[in-house]
Order: structure tokens, then C-alpha cells, then sequence
């Protein structure tokens, strides 16, 4: 067999096959539409009936999904309202606390205010006390020495008056009194005239008695020393022994005493009395 021969043979073969793949393909393209057309007709309705009938059924799916949407929204309302509603809440909390905390804050500086005011007293307090204890040391000092003034008042004032005779003449009688007068005029002499004390001092009714005896002592004795000097003067001039001008200048001094002797006893007298 030529070469010719056998390359027509295969095309032979070759046309053949694609023969054979042609209408096997077209059958399979049939088949296929077949089964497309069937499977359309199956999924899209064929009538006006099924039509409306998927119509409504999307109407009422659609409604549901509405509804649905709707009652979501109204729990998102609601809840976004109570939401809001807290957080009001939570902003009038926190209003009232920063008020509060402001409060507190003027409250506190009030109390810094009285404690520096409450220190700053019992700082001059403190002053006061110590100067008081200082003013009771000098009190106390001042009132054993009136104590020892007193009771040298006492003893002087219980001292018995001494006996004059009844022949003695009266310038003796008046020299007995005036020696008896002296321990008091010394005594009176140590004696402030004006009280020293803020707080009174307590009375003796025997030293009173005693300063009122003293005097009236010496108001009798004032008045004596008087008596006498005008009798002296008066028997000066009937004798006519000492010039008028001399005549007044008889026991000047023993006056004086006296009378600043009456001066202190009273002074005395209202010291403690007060």
C-alpha cells in the first residue's frame, strides 16, 4: 500500500469521527434544552393564579418583616428613652454631689476658719491664765502681808489701855493716850489709805470694834487737845505771860498727830470694811 493510501485512509477515519461527534453533540444539545425547559416551566408559574398567589405571599412576608422592624424600633425608642432617662438621672446625681462637695468645701473652710479663731483663743487664753497666775501670786502676796497688818492690827487693837491715876493731872491723862495711840498710829502709818485688793477682804468684828474704839479715842482726844488749848491760851492771856501771837502756836504738832491719826484709822476702817 502506497503512502497515498494511507493518508487517505485516516482522513477517511478522521471525517467519520467528526461525523459521529456531530450528532452525538446535537443529540446531547437536545437532551439538555429538554431539561432547561422543564426545570423553567417547574420554577416560574405558568398560570395568572400562581402569579397572584406568590404576590400575596410576598405582600404578607414583607408585612411580617414590617411588623418586625417596627416593634424593634419601638424597643429601640423605649430603650433609648430609658436610656436618656438614666442619664438624666445620673446628671442630676452628679449635680447634687458637686453641690454637696461645694457644701462640704465651704463647710470645711468655715471649720478651718473657727479651729485658726478656736486656736488664736486659746493662745490669748493662755496669755490671760499665765497673767492671772501671775496677778493671784502677787494677790497672795499682798494678802499675807494684809494678813500680817491685820493681825498686828488685832494685837495692838486688843491691847489694853493704860491705867491712869485718878490724881493725875491732865496733861498726864492726855500723854496716856497719846503713848496709847502711838502703837496704833504706827500700825496706821504701814496701812495704805487706798485698797490694793481687787477681792475684799474679810471683816473682823473685833478688829471693827477695836478701829471704832481707836476711833473715837481720838476724836476725844482731838477735841481735848482743843479743850486744853483754849484753856491754855485763855489762862495765857488773864496772866498775860505770853504774847496772843505765841498763844496759837501751843502744841501744834500734837494736834496734828492726832487728827492725821483720826484721818488713817478711818481710812483704815473703810479699807476693810470694803
Amino acid at each position: 500500500m502506497s503512502q497515498t493510501e494511507t493518508i487517505l485512509l485516516i482522513l477517511l477515519g478522521f471525517s467519520l469521527g467528526a461525523l459521529i461527534a456531530l450528532f452525538f453533540g446535537r443529540f446531547i444539545w437536545n437532551l439538555g434544552l429538554r431539561f432547561g425547559a422543564r426545570r423553567m416551566r417547574k420554577q416560574v408559574p405558568s398560570t395568572v393564579a400562581g402569579l397572584q398567589t406568590e404576590r400575596d405571599q410576598l405582600r404578607a412576608e414583607f408585612a411580617m418583616l414590617s411588623q418586625r422592624l417596627s416593634a424593634r424600633l419601638e424597643e429601640a425608642k423605649l430603650s433609648a428613652a430609658e436610656q436618656m432617662a438614666e442619664v438624666t438621672r445620673h446628671r442630676n446625681r452628679v449635680d447634687m454631689l458637686v453641690a454637696e462637695q461645694a457644701e462640704k468645701d465651704r463647710s470645711l473652710a468655715a471649720l478651718q476658719g473657727e479651729a485658726a479663731d478656736a486656736i488664736r483663743r486659746t493662745a490669748q487664753l493662755e496669755a490671760d491664765l499665765a497673767t492671772a497666775n501671775e496677778t493671784i501670786a502677787v494677790l497672795q502676796k499682798d494678802i499675807a502681808e494684809r494678813n500680817a497688818i491685820i493681825a498686828e492690827l488685832q494685837r495692838t487693837g486688843q491691847m489694853p489701855r493704860p491705867r491712869i491715876r485718878e490724881d493725875a493731872t491732865t496733861e498726864e491723862r492726855l500723854r496716856a493716850r497719846i503713848d496709847h495711840l502711838t502703837g496704833l498710829s504706827r500700825v496706821a502709818e504701814a496701812t495704805p489709805t487706798e485698797p490694793q485688793l481687787p477681792m475684799p477682804a474679810p471683816a473682823d468684828p473685833a478688829l471693827n470694834e477695836g478701829l471704832a474704839k481707836a476711833e473715837r479715842d481720838t476724836e476725844d482726844l482731838r477735841q481735848e487737845l482743843e479743850r486744853l488749848d483754849a484753856e491754855w491760851n485763855r489762862k495765857l492771856d488773864e496772866l498775860g505771860q505770853v504774847p496772843p501771837e505765841k498763844a496759837s502756836e501751843v502744841q501744834p504738832s500734837a494736834v496734828a498727830n492726832v487728827i492725821s491719826l483720826a484721818k488713817r484709822i478711818r481710812a483704815l476702817k473703810n479699807d476693810i470694811a470694803t
